[in-house]
């Protein structure tokens, strides 16, 4: 600023020619892990974006001084002129406290000093492992060093803080300075890391989190083999079925303790661990019954089993199940051929037996109640007559009429 007072007159002519630049903010400070070097980062909200000026600045800044104190005093970082607005400071002594402190220059002059905040973050790097379809929520802070009223954010593609991420693997979302992860159902596997932003006054910090997208899968086939004792290639009581069940991990994870659930039979698998892809074979028979024969649909046992299997998501035991799988066998039951049992006629009574025919006598004429009367015959048979005790004299047929022997 100058001021200038023409002679003999007590007017003044001001003319500001330039302004000191403002403080900057948002200054911290990141020590490296051994202490011996430490990374200064500042902002100054006070730019215009579009002239690069500060209000009422009136001239650009060319050039951030440092200015670092071991307990001596302060005494310039030296470095050559530049407007980033990082700084790194090498070649410090671990056993030392330090203080940074930086102020902004242009042709007016600098502006006020602006002393740096140890960075208070000790972040960790993080990795969760999620269900594919599921929503989790990983507390990323859970490891980390930070200072009561931290915040937390994503970091986006342009390196600016924001809210939410969208990946291939899903959705993630800050809620309550945790990620939340809406994993995709179709993504499986290790997915690239993001980064996530920890804040507190004018410090921040950046960490990465990597997260594994894992499904769990069983597949059951089951076949059904009829022990066909008479070869006619249906099922009959007394025969038995074999039944093989080929289970499969069709997951990205293993899994332990497969079995198989078959209301109709016990089945038996083997033990131990099942790696993804791999498959193992369980084995149950069932001898046919008159029950479940006569129980069958439509000529056929049909019956159903599902397999499971543990697995673990973290510190969470889990149990997965297969889709059902059927298995069919032709049956029919046994037949029995009934007995035929023969009407019995019974003793016959002693008045209803049938008098015998008695054989026509020449002293005994046949009793006509007890006697069948012989049917005539067509061609005029003469019927027999008891013999008579006198013999008479045969009457002269009369004129015109056969004679019919009496």
């Amino acid at each position: 600023m100058y001021v200038t007072v023409a002679e003999g007159t007590s007017a003044a002519r001001v003319m500001i020619l330039g302004k000191t630049p403002e403080p900057v903010n948002g200054a911290c400070a990141s020590y490296s892990d051994d202490k011996t070097s430490v990374t200064l980062t500042w902002d100054c909200l006070t730019t215009d974006p579009d002239t690069g000026l500060a209000p009422y600045q009136g001239a650009p800044v060319l050039d951030y001084v440092v200015e670092v104190n071991s307990g001596s005093g302060w005494a310039v970082a030296s470095h050559p002129a530049s407007t980033e607005k990082t700084r790194t400071v090498t070649g410090l002594d671990p056993t030392l406290t330090y203080s940074f402190r930086v102020s902004a220059w242009n042709e007016a002059g600098n502006g006020d000093w602006q002393e740096f905040t140890v960075n208070p973050f000790d972040l960790a790097e993080d990795s969760a492992t999620v269900a594919a379809g599921e929503t989790t929520t990983i507390a990323v802070l859970d490891n980390d060093t930070a200072p009561a009223g931290s915040t937390v954010a994503l970091v986006g593609d342009d390196g600016a803080s924001v809210t939410e991420l969208t990946r291939p693997e899903g959705t993630y979302t800050v809620v309550d300075n945790a990620v939340r992860l809406e994993a995709d159902d179709a993504f499986t596997g290790t997915a690239e890391p993001i980064s996530y932003r920890v804040v507190i006054g004018d410090c921040a910090d950046d960490a990465q989190l990597t997260v594994t997208v894992v499904k769990a899968g069983l597949a059951l086939t089951k076949t059904a083999h009829l022990v066909d004792g008479n070869g006619d290639g249906i099922g009959q009581p007394g025969e038995s079925v074999d039944y093989t069940f080929e289970v499969t991990n069709t997951g990205t994870v293993p899994v332990d303790g497969v079995a198989v659930d078959d209301p109709m039979l016990p089945v038996t698998c083997p033990a131990g661990q099942l790696a993804p892809e791999a498959k193992v074979s369980c084995t149950g028979s069932l001898t046919l019954t008159d029950a479940n024969v006569a129980a069958a649909t439509e000529g056929k046992i049909v019956n159903v089993a599902t397999a499971t299997a543990d697995w673990r998501l973290g510190d969470e035991d889990r149990t997965v199940a297969s889709d059902e799988s059927t298995a069919e066998v032709p049956v029919k039951p046994t037949v029995v051929t009934p007995t035929t049992t023969p009407t019995p006629t019974g003793t016959p009574s002693p008045s209803a037996s049938p008098t015998p025919s008695t054989s026509p006598s020449p002293s005994v004429p046949a009793s006509p109640s007890t006697s069948p009367k012989p049917t005539q015959s067509p061609t005029g048979t003469p019927r027999p007559t008891a013999t008579p005790t006198k013999p008479m004299p045969t009457k002269p047929p009369k004129p015109g009429l056969p004679s019919t022997g009496n």
